[in-house]
């Protein structure tokens, strides 16, 4: 087999995360490779994805330009499983981004700050040295496996969690995969029959640059909306359904979407996949390792986007390898240990939240119990509002008389609901005291209570 020179960081997954690693450590003067199994090297699933405004400056990368945001509606709509209307979301917290432009935007840079790229390669597995990860086996197109050395080696994979699921149990890594923690979207973008759509907006079946969602349609989790635009001649469909809701599965509550709007044509961008929407594990680090992004649970689980936590979690780890690097460390579990530390005790804390309470929503009935929490009031805008940028489950002052007027119409739904509240913010106050520093019996006895919460 087949040995490379030895990197300063090997990053599998060409992801927001990986992509922004790459950029994020060769800036910090290291030499990175990126390793990617697309031959393309853009993400095979082209998705629409929406990104927390202000992320990527936060990143140092230049937001979105006006041409690259797919689509930015006048308000969304919001409906409960019923079909009901329930409320509207006027502000805009997020820019919805084609994935691939994303990616590809952060790939040029990372090349010309000294990234070197490897597309067509798949990683196999992690190589050990002792407990330490010294590197990884890839195989390239025909399946020739190779070794890569490299001080250091970040799982940014996704979905597929390449190498962190084959980490040994001595390692303490905790990677759980079940299907009630996957979510399967469908993104299409539509050329539409423009006479068509008018007379349909004419007649009041739809109403033009706005999108509308409706939620629970398959249960606590699943999700349908759409949003057609007369002036830029589109209509844009998404789907989501659970692994264990369905069927009807997400391409087909896509299809009957586009047969009752009767005026869409050709597909222009299809995305479809599948998210883990949680509970991936809850050890990010070890000697020589990083696990970030969808491979480590770092998506949010209110609506399944996890690019914003990548990005943000990818350039940290980038810029902290850099200082480690730079004093001449190694890269310890000790060492490493303060940037799965700084990302559990804030916007980790924060998803383990939102799981908590998708835990909660999902043992609700729909109909009878969704439905009621939405359309009475109890369930509110800034409560969406809030999870396009990843902010803490808070109630307003202002929004306590309404939302108290809304559980008097739905009293057992919203009764149910408040049983479950206590839980959600004590998992979100286990998690903000994840250990500062690497502790292995602090950590164990962390764990093993954040285990028993959401196990």
């Amino acid at each position: 087999m087949k040995a490379n020179a030895t990197w300063d960081v090997a990053i599998v997954g060409a992801g927001p995360g990986g992509a922004m690693c790459a950029l994020s450590c060769a800036r910090a003067g290291l030499r990175p490779l990126l390793i990617e199994k697309n031959p393309a090297g853009a993400p095979r699933r082209p998705l629409i994805i929406e990104i927390e405004k202000g992320v990527l400056e936060r990143c140092g990368v230049r937001g979105p330009t006006a041409a690259e945001i797919a689509y930015a509606p006048r308000v969304n709509r919001i409906h409960g499983p019923s079909g009901k209307p329930a409320f509207e979301i006027r502000e805009h917290r997020a820019d919805a981004i084609r994935l691939e432009q994303i990616v590809t935007r952060l790939l040029g840079p990372a090349r010309e700050a000294g990234a070197a790229m490897r597309f067509g390669a798949t990683a196999a597995a992690p190589l050990f040295d002792g407990d330490r990860v010294a590197g990884l086996v890839v195989s390239d197109r025909r399946g020739q496996p190779s070794e890569v050395r490299a001080r250091v080696v970040v799982d940014a994979s996704g979905f597929d969690a390449a190498l962190v699921r084959q980490m040994p149990a001595r390692l303490g890594f905790d990677f759980v995969d079940r299907p009630e923690d996957r979510v399967w979207a469908e993104a299409r973008l539509y050329e539409i029959d423009g006479p068509a759509a008018r007379a349909a907006a004419e007649a009041g079946r739809i109403a033009p640059e706005d999108m509308h969602t409706q939620v629970g349609v398959q249960g606590g989790y699943s999700v349908r909306a759409y949003m057609v635009s007369l002036k830029k001649r589109f209509a844009y469909i998404l789907s989501g359904v659970k692994e264990n809701q369905g069927p009807p599965l997400a391409a087909e509550v896509a299809d009957a979407l586009a047969r009752e709007l009767g005026f869409l044509k050709r597909i222009v961008h299809h995305g479809r996949g599948v998210i883990r929407i949680r509970r991936a594990g809850l050890r990010l680090v070890s000697h020589g390792f990083a696990v970030l992004g969808e491979a480590g649970g770092m998506v949010i689980p209110a609506h399944a986007s996890g690019a914003a936590s990548a990005l943000l979690a990818g350039h940290s780890l980038g810029v902290r390898l850099g200082r480690i690097f730079a004093r001449g460390s190694e890269p310890t579990t000790a060492a490493l240990w303060p940037s799965a530390g700084d990302w559990q005790r804030g916007r980790g804390a924060v998803l383990a939240t939102y799981d908590a309470n998708r835990r909660v929503l999902e043992s609700f009935d729909a109909l009878r119990e969704i439905d009621p929490l939405f359309v009475s009031g109890v369930v509110r805008a800034e409560d969406l509002l809030n999870t396009t940028i990843a902010a803490p489950l808070t109630f307003a002052p202002a929004s306590l008389p309404a939302r108290l007027a809304g559980a008097l119409r739905c009293p057992a739904a919203a009764a149910k609901f408040a049983a479950g509240a206590p839980k959600i913010f004590l998992v979100g106050r286990h998690w903000s005291n994840y250990p500062q520093t690497w502790d292995e019996a602090a950590y164990a006895k962390w764990a093993a209570k954040a285990m028993r919460m959401l196990p």
